[in-house]
């Protein structure tokens, strides 16, 4: 088992750091466990020859890049699988991927799906905290896989963020805290709080998320009980990571352009086809209805902890700023018949 997993913790473990971070413990200690998890994984793509998980989306930028300040209450994938491999052979991978899980401390908890772009799985962690304390967050860690392989070459980062390095510093390492954890092989730990992992490129998970942005805020339904109003996440990263898309802002472009076609068909009823009108509708929705700024508000408040939070209003602008560069591109790239169809 893992050693991250063996650990003993008690809420004064997560409090301490929480005082010095100025974030809830509770988001301290789920923070922990989404680092366990990604650990975890790692080891078990060591074990995969056939199927390989690259670490895309908002949590990779935070962790991968450290180019977001703010917390994920979920975990993404693409998936590599190597030629000649059957689906059988995908669908028990995802039965090992729930049985490794759980036999290192993650409960497999309902409410799951499984599509043709991909699935999710839900995993309990066994918190410390009672479950009154979770006001504000989700009380499992969400896993979604995708289908689709990435676009891009996939880069090897170290995991890391500021709250991980945090958590190491007054939670693990402080010799002068009579409360830190007792920690037997300590490089073993180190070595498995901050692997390395393979990950989407940060222009391939930026043009993922202008799509999804674009997709899911057109089909939304507010009064739909599955309503997720944390799409809106989608908007707050975007904006955070446009300067270091816009050195590679023809590229990006590019690739954006490809991922809004191949999301044409998302959205179901309420999904739209044609990509600029996706994108323009998804602005005037975000402009026009302030419940998205409501929203925004609540995530920032809950999960961002930058010291500079983006308001609502600049995010929007930033966004439409790349919306703005999508467009010009599409006149001078205009799409094919095959891909207008």
């Amino acid at each position: 088992m893992s050693e991250l997993t063996q650990l003993q913790f008690e809420q004064q473990h997560f409090e301490t750091v929480a005082a010095f971070s100025g974030v809830a413990p509770e988001l301290i200690e789920k923070n922990f466990y989404v680092t366990v998890a990604l650990s975890l994984l790692k080891e078990f793509n060591a074990q995969e020859d056939d199927i390989k998980l690259v670490f895309s989306g908002g949590t990779s930028l935070s962790k991968g890049y450290m180019a977001l300040e703010r917390f994920s209450e979920d975990i993404d994938f693409k998936m590599i699988v190597a030629e000649g491999t059957s689906k059988k052979k995908r669908s028990e991978h995802r039965g090992q991927l729930i049985a490794y899980l759980n036999a290192n401390g993650f409960t497999l908890a309902p409410e799951g799906d499984r599509n043709s772009f991909g699935y999710t799985l839900n995993f309990d962690y066994p918190t410390v905290f009672p479950p009154t304390a979770h006001s504000g967050i989700r009380r499992h860690i969400k896993l979604e896989v995708g289908y689709r392989p990435p676009y891009l070459a996939s880069v090897t980062r170290k995991l890391s963020s500021e709250i991980d390095s945090a958590f190491l510093k007054f939670g693990i390492m402080d010799k002068s805290r009579n409360n830190r954890i007792k920690i037997e092989n300590l490089d073993k730990f180190l070595a498995e709080y901050a692997p390395d992992f393979e990950c989407v490129d940060v222009v391939e998970t930026a043009s993922d998320k202008i799509s999804a942005l674009a997709w899911r805020i057109c089909s939304s339904d507010r009064d739909d009980p599955r309503f997720d109003p944390s799409i809106i996440r989608h908007l707050h990263d975007l904006a955070k990571i446009i300067d270091l898309i816009e050195p590679r802002k023809a590229e990006f472009c590019g690739l954006a352009k490809t991922i809004l076609v191949d999301d044409s068909s998302r959205g179901g009823n309420l999904g739209i086809a044609d990509p600029v009108q996706r994108l323009n509708t998804m602005l005037d929705n975000l402009n026009g209805n302030r419940a998205w700024a409501a929203d925004y508000q609540r995530f920032a408040d809950n999960l961002s902890y930058a010291n500079d939070k983006i308001s609502f209003e600049l995010a929007y602008e930033r966004v439409c700023v790349i919306c703005d560069w999508l467009k010009e591109y599409f006149i001078e790239h205009p799409f094919t018949q095959s891909q207008e169809s």
